[in-house]
């Protein structure tokens, strides 16, 4: 392997080995509200799983034993649609409004709104991608 094709494969593994090979769209944006409007794209996809695994933030990712099977326990179904409207309609509701940052962390706080999730934190990771903290 050239030089040149291990570098770059390497940055792409420090930055999640999982993303290699998918689009912009399917991964945490470089601000927060394109975060948040490639997760409303995600899940309204129905790849929950996805979402759940390429947005959780790679130090928390970094501690999940099993990552498929954590992949598979958050697939989207019929059981789970109600859930999974209700995060949609809540990420679209912080879409509307301004996050309180403080350089690395983001909190998008809804209290009082009638959402659920009521409240958003997302970190920043290295590659300058913005990660919820928690799904």
């Amino acid at each position: 392997m050239p030089k040149a094709a291990a570098w770059i494969l390497i940055v792409a593994c420090l930055t999640g080995c999982s993303t290699i090979g998918l689009h912009e769209h399917d991964l945490p944006g470089r601000s927060v509200h394109a975060t948040l409007d490639n997760a409303i794209q995600t899940l309204e996809a129905g790849d929950c799983g996805g979402f759940a695994v390429h947005f959780l933030s790679p130090i928390k990712r970094a501690q999940i034993d099993d990552l498929e099977a954590y992949k598979q326990r958050m697939v989207c179904t019929p059981e789970n649609q109600r859930n999974i409207d209700d995060v949609i309609l809540a990420l679209k509701m912080a879409r509307r409004a301004e996050p309180q940052s403080n350089g690395v962390i983001a909190i998008i706080d809804m209290t009082g709104a009638g959402t659920h999730p009521e409240r958003f934190v997302l970190v920043r990771y290295t590659d300058g991608r913005w990660y919820f903290n928690q799904l």
